[in-house]
């Protein structure tokens, strides 16, 4: 049985003046230290609630000491790493943390928040000094607010954390507000843009002659597809006339769920499915399991910036050059956007949340489950996007 941290004696030889100055029997207490050695020490209480109090109060002290002088560097050492106890500690109640996540939060960590508070103790740290360190951040003009906020989250998760585990005993980060955004506004391509970008007769011309390139952002383009999403796809997931999308490829983690960890079935349009199927007949490699647009090596797709800049060159070949492509807000995300614009009032919208992944309104989400029939509607909007073949 485990000793109890203190037991409480009552002697009768030893009497001590109570408030009111009558004599009484004095409560001792038997103690036990971090190495289990016994202790008795008179409390100076002649009420056991009173002396229970003090030898709380005594027994906390040491505990209280060590956590007032508890400095951030040391309680930041692991967080974010691979073995982060708060991490797997949300790994274990259900909530994925990828390693990529940890790897963006502990660049945050090391390059904001470690050179201003490192040295400091926990019990230091103050609401107005988080508050000055984020007007610093913005003030130096190298990070966005978004940056900003998301390095504020950083240290917010940290200190709740700490709360949470009794380092500290109030948050002082609980009341420091993010920073207002203005994100850039996220461009898209044309309808012509788009028909002569996958013109086929072009393709020699636009995508120098690489048609696995081509299929890769007419797949992107026509399914509004994420980047993660297209490179994650295997052969197996590849039907004639629908995707399921199972798995996404992150650049740290490698095959994950998709984004927001669930799997959905996308119709695929006639032209993009012909030209999927030309690539897995021309594919080196045609297990299930094998990567639809392998890289270097079969269990790997093609590497994101290598997709980046084919798409770029893409787009210089039908007149749209680095600096219109920068003023404009084109990345290969546009593809995604384009298609939800296209699409958005042609087909009703809890269709079109089901197939392109969205989290938006949830409940209608949760009782929706489009099946292959019903997302072929999709599919003759679909058709019109990309237009004529020849273009």
């Amino acid at each position: 049985m485990a000793k109890k941290e203190f037991y409480l004696i009552r002697r009768r030889d030893r009497l001590t003046r109570d408030v009111k100055g009558r004599l009484k029997p004095t409560f001792y207490c038997r103690w036990y230290d971090g190495a289990g050695k016994p202790h008795l020490e008179s409390t100076r209480e002649t009420s056991k609630t009173r002396a229970e109090r003090w030898m709380h109060k005594k027994l906390r002290e040491p505990r209280r000491k060590a956590l007032d002088s508890f400095r951030f560097g040391p309680f930041a050492e692991p967080w974010w790493a691979p073995n982060c106890p708060y991490c797997e500690g949300k790994i274990a109640r259900g909530t994925p943390i990828t390693m990529g996540y940890r790897k963006v939060r502990r660049s945050w960590l090391e390059n904001h928040v470690l050179p201003r508070f490192k040295d400091l103790r926990l019990s230091e740290i103050s609401t107005r000094m988080i508050e000055a360190w984020v007007m610093d951040l913005r003030k130096g003009g190298e990070l966005s607010a978004t940056t900003v906020n998301h390095v504020l989250r950083t240290l917010k998760i940290m200190l709740a954390e700490a709360c949470r585990l009794g380092y500290l005993s109030v948050d002082p980060s609980r009341s420091v507000r993010q920073l207002r955004e203005t994100p850039g506004e996220r461009g898209i391509l044309t309808p012509d843009e788009i028909r002569r970008l996958f013109a086929e007769k072009k393709i020699s011309k636009v995508w120098d002659g690489d048609f696995r390139h081509y299929a890769l952002n007419l797949a992107a383009a026509s399914c509004g597809l994420r980047l993660g999403e297209v490179l994650g796809l295997t052969i197996q997931y590849v039907h004639p006339d629908f995707l399921e999308i199972e798995r996404a490829w992150g650049q740290v983690d490698g095959l994950q769920d998709p984004k927001w960890h669930k799997s959905r079935l996308v119709p695929l349009p006639s032209r993009t499915s012909t030209a999927l199927q030309r690539v897995i007949s021309e594919s080196l490699y045609k297990e299930p399991g094998d990567m639809l647009f392998y890289g270097e090596r079969r269990e790997r797709p093609i590497a994101h910036q290598v997709v980046l800049r084919r798409f770029y060159a893409a787009l210089e070949s039908i007149g749209i050059d680095e600096k219109a492509r920068q003023k404009r807000g084109i990345v290969f995300h546009s593809h995604r956007h384009a298609f939800n614009t296209f699409c958005r009032g042609k087909v009703p919208d809890e269709l079109l949340r089901a197939v392109v992944g969205h989290a938006d309104e949830r409940m209608t989400e949760r009782y929706f489950h489009p099946g292959v029939e019903a997302i072929r509607e999709l599919a003759k909007v679909q058709e019109r996007l990309l237009g004529d073949a020849k273009g």
